[in-house]
């Protein structure tokens, strides 16, 4: 991928944590320094509690080569746990610019385009999550 397309993918990832309105050190964490925040479910008062993705080296470590096999951005993550274990949501931006308009109408509904990891088999899967915005950062509603 070039550094042009690279560039335009970040300004639109940027754009859509403004639509959801994290909290602006996410954002700014973001374009200065590439930097992403992944929000966890701690309790039914912490619905979004936000840390850095990096203090998860071998969840970085996946997602960047996801982001190379598919030609992504990933912009946000979630975590939450399931009777089956663990999973992350990866929120991202493609890189077909013809589509940013649409998805960023989809995700002003809630609804983001994801690859989630089941972390305790490593299974990764595309497809569509739904989002609230909380506590800074994304809540998982289905």
């Amino acid at each position: 991928m070039d550094d042009y397309l690279k560039e335009r993918m970040k300004n639109e990832a940027i754009r859509r944590l403004e639509l959801f309105e994290v909290l602006t050190d996410v954002v700014d964490c973001f374009d200065k320094s590439n930097q992403i925040y992944y929000s966890e479910r701690v309790s039914a008062s912490y619905q979004a509690a936000l840390f850095w993705l990096n203090n998860k080296p071998d969840w970085a470590e996946k997602i960047k080569k996801l982001e190379e096999k598919h030609n992504i951005l990933v912009y946000h993550a979630v975590f939450y746990h399931m009777e089956w274990g663990d999973m992350l949501d990866l929120i991202y931006v493609g890189s077909e610019e013809d589509r940013w308009e649409e998805e960023y109408d989809d995700l002003k509904d809630g609804y983001a385009h994801i690859f989630y990891i089941n972390l305790p088999g490593e299974k990764i899967s595309g497809g569509y999550g739904v989002y609230e915005p909380a506590m800074g950062g994304f809540r998982k509603v289905e």
